[in-house]
């Protein structure tokens, strides 16, 4: 549920091998409660570097997490629940937006001029330069979603996969939890906050994220968390 994840990447660059090669996924992937990077995400990361491009990835990942820090933005929850009224995800993707216009303004950068950075540069994709023409960006983003999650028979199924760790263990199972495990790049590690990462990457950043208690007296097997 820490996790933060780009849909339309996650579908055209990893579920679509699995398509294509005919690998049966469907009982054995499961998607969380993640919460979405929008192109929003991804262009904030390009203006934030625009006279160096090359020093961010342009993934959206600083901008993703800090809108999960201030509780803004979706989650995958949201594209199955109401989109209208005021937590609804238009109205919630629409609050999250005011970043992207304050920083074009901050900037004084127009929405041509962004498209022709984005256009120039290889990280950016086309969905996001399709987000920068949109008229309606949050029906755009909404429409995006549902086209590549809601109704898209190729998506994993969403699941609370908290529940099935802890059921796992609790079973006497094990259970792997993979990252990037370096506790210099996480963004709260001392004087390298700067230039790290904006998740927290060491080991017990992981352990928090999974939402497991290792010290749970329920736990059959502790020895069994890897």
């Amino acid at each position: 549920p820490e996790c933060v994840m780009d849909p339309v990447s996650f579908m055209e660059r990893e579920v679509s091998q699995l398509v294509r090669t005919g690998v049966s996924y469907k009982e054995r992937l499961f998607i969380g409660n993640v919460h979405l990077v929008c192109p929003h995400h991804k262009l904030l990361d390009l203006i934030g570097s625009w006279d160096a491009p090359n020093r961010s990835t342009l993934q959206g990942m600083g901008p993703v997490h800090a809108s999960k820090a201030s509780r803004r933005g979706l989650r995958l929850d949201h594209l199955f629940n109401g989109r209208e009224g005021q937590q609804g995800s238009r109205a919630r993707l629409e609050r999250d937006m005011g970043e992207y216009w304050g920083a074009l303004s901050s900037k004084s950068i127009t929405e041509a001029e962004l498209h022709e950075k984005a256009k120039a540069n290889s990280k950016i994709q086309p969905h996001v330069l399709g987000f920068i023409a949109a008229r309606d960006k949050a029906q755009y983003v909404l429409d995006l979603f549902d086209r590549y999650v809601v109704h898209n028979s190729d998506f994993p199924p969403c699941a609370d996969v908290s529940f099935l760790l802890r059921q796992t263990l609790s079973s006497g199972g094990k259970v792997l939890l993979e990252g990037p495990q370096s506790y210099f790049l996480s963004n709260a590690a001392e004087k390298f906050w700067d230039s790290g990462t904006s998740a927290f990457t060491d080991a017990a950043g992981m352990l928090c994220a999974s939402r497991l208690n290792i010290g749970d007296v329920n736990l059959k097997d502790r020895k069994s968390v890897v």
